[in-house]
């Protein structure tokens, strides 16, 4: 038994220690870029197409999102491949 709680421990301790003790795949420029406006979990939530992410990075701009090209190529590329539902 003792074993058994042991490995449990070091198994929970090493997927909190790697961020993703929630099951979730983080994304290093949502963290950064969304976490500016409001908690990134948000963007976790739903798989989109790349239609919906577009509109939705969009209005994120409109609404005063900070974003250069080449970050928000990466972002962009990063919400298709490990959030998109197509």
């Amino acid at each position: 038994m003792k074993c058994l709680v042991v490995s449990f421990f070091l198994a929970s301790a090493s997927l909190f220690i790697a961020g993703c003790s929630d099951g979730v795949d983080r994304i290093n420029i949502v963290e950064d870029k969304c976490g500016k406006c409001h908690k990134p979990d948000i963007v976790y939530l739903n798989k989109k197409s790349k239609a919906e992410w577009d509109r939705v990075v969009y209005g994120m701009k409109v609404r005063g999102l900070k974003i250069s090209e080449a970050d928000e190529k990466i972002l962009m590329q990063e919400l298709y491949n490990k959030l998109g539902s197509e």
